[in-house]
């Protein structure tokens, strides 16, 4: 897995932390091997009716939405991923904060995509400081689809489904919590419990409690047992369901073409990122 923006529909749904449920050969051996506390072997919890209702109204209301600003802050042994985008139908903005990659700006208006890399990527080409006198601070401008924009660009878009909880389908148990607040904002809470293939996870979402029941915030927790006991919290943030979405191209004086690149001076893919998780933002 790649370096991603996450948050569109290509990215792992939206902005869901993990995607795929544990395989049925694996939940039906631990459901045969594992009894529940109290209960017969392959016993297992079910979900709360009224939780489950709530999670379909905020997925039917999501999917109405035109518009909507998304913060996203993804962290596991120490380092961090942090993603702000603000999307409609045609337009994205969002910059991305990566431990091993650094800042990344991204523009995107229909099938057109600019993106800013961080000084360090210009310094990583081959022509390294010479690339880096010459474009540094620049936009490269190209296809959002294009092979060197791809895996970014795919998460600056506005959500088809915003994968507000992991999708362990009948492996995940989903209960009413407390009414709560965020921001001054009255909000119910569903709570997320899975035993996956990797090890157990926990979600929480707060919906708006007034109004249309649009998500607001929903913090995933994930240990990798499997992985020797890694772990990840996910912290998701949305807001601006709705608002106008001004998103203007950079300035030509600030863009260089991707086309006209010499291959010694162009960064993409940017330096460091194979093999990072994914953040689905």
């Amino acid at each position: 897995m790649g370096l991603c923006s996450c948050g569109g529909s290509g990215r792992p749904g939206g902005l869901g932390p993990l995607r795929g449920s544990p395989t049925p050969e694996a939940s039906a051996s631990e459901a045969e091997s594992s009894p529940e506390p109290g209960g017969e072997p392959g016993a297992q919890e079910t979900s709360d009716p009224e939780a489950e209702e709530l999670l379909s109204r905020v997925e039917d209301a999501v999917a109405e939405v035109s518009s909507v600003q998304m913060t996203g802050r993804m962290e596991s042994q120490g380092a961090v991923v942090e993603i702000d985008t603000v999307a409609d139908a045609d337009s994205c903005r969002q910059t991305m904060t990566h431990p091993l990659v650094g800042v990344v700006d991204i523009v995107r208006l229909g099938d057109e995509a600019w993106i800013m890399p961080p000084d360090a990527s210009w310094l990583a080409t081959e022509n390294g400081a010479d690339a880096a006198a010459e474009y540094a601070g620049s936009y490269v401008h190209g296809p959002a689809d294009s092979p060197e924009f791809a895996e970014l660009t795919s998460g600056c878009a506005l959500p088809g489904s915003f994968g507000v909880l992991h999708e362990g389908g009948e492996e995940a148990v989903l209960t009413m919590g407390e009414e709560t607040a965020l921001d001054g904002a009255p909000a119910l809470t569903v709570e997320q419990s899975l035993d996956s293939e990797f090890g157990p996870a926990h979600g929480t979402l707060l919906v708006a409690a007034e109004g249309e029941p649009y998500p607001l915030q929903s913090t995933f927790d994930m240990s990798y047992e499997s992985l020797g006991g890694i772990s990840m919290t996910l912290t998701q943030s949305w807001s601006g369901f709705n608002r106008p979405v001004t998103v203007s191209a950079p300035a030509a004086g600030e863009t260089v073409e991707l086309a006209e690149l010499a291959p010694g001076d162009n960064p993409f893919p940017l330096d460091g990122s194979s093999g990072l998780p994914l953040l689905d933002l």
